[in-house]
């Protein structure tokens, strides 16, 4: 952020009182360009997603299509820059809809993240590979299509 002028930061969550606490803890500059937003709506989460450029999604353990902000993300058709982990998936590898970066390396998640955010065209065929990799294996006509064949 310090060396990108006109980028700016959301940090949604349950608590706007604990990502504050978590940024300070973090070490990270108090007067970075950061809105902590806390408790959002889901109609209000999704129209912030909708206007967002990149989803950041910075996991212990690693991205998977079992984190739900992650699986919101790409519905709403957000190229992300994700850490990697045990079990991403092999659809979800394939389809690349995310840089990923080893778990606790920093630097190669900063890296892949300046690489995308200086990359419009990059940004703008993930996100369409996000959105159609929602809309094939994740969106609920897909998600009931498999409970229904599981109950024939």
């Amino acid at each position: 952020m310090a060396s990108t002028p006109g980028v700016s930061l959301e940090w949604v969550a349950r608590s706007a009182d604990e990502m504050r606490a978590a940024w300070r803890a973090f070490g990270a500059d108090p007067n970075a360009r950061v809105t902590f937003s806390g408790g959002v709506p889901a109609d209000e989460l999704s129209r912030r997603l909708s206007a967002a450029t990149i989803g950041l999604a910075p996991n212990v353990n690693g991205t998977s299509t079992r984190r739900g902000t992650f699986v919101a993300f790409l519905g709403h058709g957000l190229p992300v820059v994700a850490t990697s982990g045990p079990n991403p998936g092999d659809d979800l590898l394939a389809a690349e809809p995310c840089l990923f970066a080893p778990e606790g390396d920093a630097a190669a998640f900063v890296t892949a993240l300046d690489q995308l955010t200086a990359d419009p065209a990059r940004q703008a065929a993930m996100g369409r590979t996000a959105r159609a990799f929602y809309d094939r294996t994740l969106a609920w006509p897909h998600i009931a299509a498999a409970y229904a064949a599981l109950l024939q």
